[in-house]
């Protein structure tokens, strides 16, 4: 069965509006860099976690992944929005 697309054009302007407001959100706290992996993405004056913890953090994460794909991960350095 086919669906107009009529009906969805609501639900995607709401979806767009939803990440508008989480990016907002992100860079209020978190600092202008928070996209970014790691230590180079922290403003500790914003989000209030001091950089050896978020290394331990991503270190951590990144060892994970690669257990968990049998070291075949791709891990990307910044997220795209």
């Amino acid at each position: 069965m086919l669906y107009p697309l009529d009906p969805l054009l609501p639900l995607h302007a709401t979806k767009v509006k939803i990440l508008v407001k989480f990016h907002s959100l992100e860079l209020h706290w978190l600092g202008s860099k928070y996209f970014k992996s790691g230590p180079e993405g922290n403003d500790i004056h914003q989000s209030n976690v001091p950089d050896s913890r978020i290394s331990f953090r991503y270190d951590t994460w990144k060892e994970e992944m690669q257990y968990v794909y049998s070291g075949m991960a791709r891990l990307p350095e910044e997220i795209d929005f």
